[in-house]
């Protein structure tokens, strides 16, 4: 009895008190039954009818109300035990310790149980820290929920990082009518032929034969375990509950397209992989995916419309006979398969590519009616088509460039082994998604980019890879972007190094370097590093900043 009063006796405040029946068995009169990640387990959480009555309407309703239950355990199949024991943490003790799937548990049971305060730091830690990699997890909550700012916040994340986004593991399980305002939005931060591609993938993989992919139809089907709940991959840390029923990432009990789609017959990915490797990316080499054929069409400015009808129609009949190994994408006889493709490919907005992005990536899908093909082909020269079916507005890309140099020369030689590098500062907060560098017409070129802050040299960003010269620059120079995998966050009045170790053929190079930059409100101050390629800093490889002002 002793040892029981001593715990009394040194809590001398009502919240120290109640903070130490948090997760406590002792008086505890009710107990929630959840599944534990941790165990893989259903688990028992102990708690206490007064303080959750006193915290939440709907409790006090289920414990002291005219239709009070009087069951001791409250089963909860539609969170887990991380997320509870947040939710109990701050009603006991007015404080949490979140993590993001913690923090999306919570906000549901905070919702659920009509607990305001605890929604209000939950959407705000949240909109702090949802990322690339788990935008597309947060989003169903966010709509189910009816959180508009955290759902804006999530649409933005998705905007300037959609060539991340479009191309994770987490995109191939969106929900058609979430893919649907995707595509729709005209602020994706991400060329045409990208979200035509990341369509190709996600139509794949939803078509696969039912041994080799998700279940036919998720709608009314139990989940395998007593906790009903659905978790993600190990790379993926937020879990996905479905009150009990196994439905689609829309978070509603609908019929997921995946239902109306498993008769269609399977596509093997390594088809796919073989057809876009078949573009050679080498120097000065253009594609020939089909024995040239698609290569021999120019663009239609000396001949008639009738001859171009007829060189196109050359052309998509030599595509189908060369490819004849290359099936069908899915049949399109069905009508609800008809119905998909024009809910999705009529959203692409195919006038916004180039011709040789037409003809390499779209052309050998067969996801286009050959009349679509051959008006879109057409389009691209002199003569033009109606093509209203599909929008030609272009995407408002709230991406900025910041230009440094002045003028173009000639020639600059790599070592590929030393850096270049220079100092870059800014007087308001910036996201940095990437530089663009300087090439040469048809030339590619291995990049190894590092971004890192001058006083933590340890805390670099890094991006690498093959990337091809093209025309683009602001001063219509040759050029080639390289993005970082996440857009990082540039605080003002700090100095950040960025440098860069390129391998290729000569290039062009920027003159009259400025040493401030103008841009909207963000003021760039840049600086040559001493052991940079050029010491001189009115010369240089990085020809323009490609950020967001913030």
């Amino acid at each position: 009895m002793g040892q029981d009063m001593d715990w009394r006796l040194k809590k001398t405040s009502v919240v120290s008190r109640t903070s130490f029946m948090f997760n406590n068995s002792l008086i505890s009169d009710v107990k929630f039954v959840v599944f534990s990640q941790k165990t893989d387990s259903r688990v028992f959480i102990p708690a206490h009818k007064f303080v959750l009555g006193i915290s939440s309407p709907v409790f006090f309703a289920m414990f002291y109300g005219n239709l009070a239950v009087v069951e001791n355990t409250v089963a909860l199949p539609d969170c887990d035990s991380e997320g509870l024991l947040e939710f109990l943490r701050y009603i006991y003790c007015d404080t949490v310790e979140l993590s993001l799937p913690s923090a999306i548990q919570a906000l549901y049971l905070a919702k659920k149980y009509l607990v305001p305060s605890l929604a209000k730091i939950c959407v705000s830690y949240i909109k702090e820290n949802v990322t690339p990699a788990h935008v597309l997890d947060v989003i169903p909550y966010a709509m189910k929920l009816d959180e508009k700012e955290l759902l804006e916040k999530c649409f933005q994340v998705i905007d300037l990082n959609a060539n991340v986004v479009l191309k994770s593991r987490s995109f191939l399980e969106v929900s058609l009518d979430l893919l649907e305002n995707l595509l729709d939005r005209d602020t994706l931060c991400i060329s045409e032929v990208e979200i035509f591609q990341a369509v190709q993938r996600w139509l794949l993989h939803n078509h696969k034969i039912p041994s080799m992919s998700r279940p036919i139809s998720r709608k009314g089907r139990q989940l395998p375990n007593a906790s009903n709940t659905v978790t993600e991959s190990s790379g993926t840390p937020v879990k996905r509950v479905y009150n009990g029923m196994c439905t689609c990432r829309c978070q509603e009990r609908c019929d997921c397209v995946t239902a109306i789609l498993h008769s269609s017959r399977a596509v093997e990915s390594s088809t796919i992989e073989k057809m876009d490797t078949k573009e050679s990316v080498g120097s000065g080499h253009r594609g020939n995916f089909a024995s040239g054929s698609i290569d021999n069409v120019s663009h239609f400015q000396s001949v008639t419309p009738n001859e171009n009808m007829s060189r196109i129609q050359r052309v998509t009949h030599d595509n189908q006979n060369q490819n004849q190994a290359f099936p069908s994408f899915v049949p399109r006889t069905s009508p609800h398969v008809a119905h998909l493709y024009d809910r999705l490919i009529r959203k692409i907005r195919f006038p916004l590519m180039l011709e040789e992005e037409f003809k390499k990536h779209v052309v050998p899908s067969k996801l286009l009616p050959q009349q679509d093909v051959i008006d879109i082909l057409v389009n691209f020269g002199t003569v033009k088509r109606n093509l209203d079916r599909f929008s030609s507005k272009p995407r408002n890309n709230p991406l900025r460039r910041c230009s440094r140099y002045s003028t173009v020369s000639h020639w600059f030689l790599y070592s590929g082994e030393r850096a270049e590098s220079f100092i870059m500062s800014v007087n308001t907060p910036i996201r940095l998604h990437g530089i663009r560098l300087y090439g040469y017409e048809n030339c590619q070129y291995k990049v190894e980019l590092k971004v890192y802050p001058r006083s933590d040299p340890y805390n670099k960003q890094i991006a690498q890879g093959y990337y091809m010269s093209e025309v683009q620059g602001t001063d219509n120079y040759h050029g080639y972007d390289v993005k970082l995998d996440t857009a990082i966050r540039i605080e003002n009045d700090v100095d950040y190094n960025i440098e860069a170790t390129i391998k290729g053929p000569p290039s062009a190079y920027g003159k009259e370097g400025h040493s401030s930059v103008d841009c909207g409100k963000v003021k760039f101050n840049f600086r040559g590093e001493e052991n940079s390629v050029f010491q001189n800093f009115s010369v240089g490889q990085f020809a323009e900043i490609i950020f967001f002002e913030l």
